[in-house]
């Protein structure tokens, strides 16, 4: 018989709040939880063991601020790598970091507005008229 290792509700809604910040790519999760990505799905469509739903709103919540508080750094970082660089005249020490400090500053965005169920990216569309042939 096969033994399968007990989750507490806790370990399963921060996996389900995973899930969601990865946009619900179970296969990515999985490899980040070390959960099997079976189970996974089966927790996600409220099978067998799903979590309580509070558990899995709470853990959200967090899994929100952590990503934000990255955010924060990250941009924190950026700032003082450009006036470092402003002030001394030096871009060898910090600017290098930029495009990954921007990358987790832009990821951990995504990340914590998925979380919270809000968009993460908008379309702007825009309709042009030519007033001098509208309506003939």
């Amino acid at each position: 018989m096969r033994h399968y290792p007990h989750r507490s509700d806790d370990d399963r809604a921060k996996a389900l709040a995973a899930l969601v910040a990865n946009g619900g790519n179970v296969e990515k999760t999985a490899r980040e939880v070390g959960i099997p990505a079976s189970t996974l799905r089966v927790w996600r469509s409220g099978g067998r063991g799903a979590p309580p739903a509070p558990g899995v709103a709470e853990n959200k919540a967090t899994l929100a601020e952590l990503w934000d508080g990255a955010v924060r750094s990250s941009l924190g970082l950026m700032a003082r790598a450009l006036d470092h660089a402003k002030e001394t005249e030096d871009d060898g020490t910090l600017v290098p970091l930029l495009p990954d400090l921007n990358r987790i500053a832009g990821t951990g965005t995504d990340k914590a507005l998925a979380l919270r169920g809000e968009p993460t990216e908008y379309h702007r569309h825009e309709v042009v008229l030519d007033l001098r042939t509208f309506g003939k």
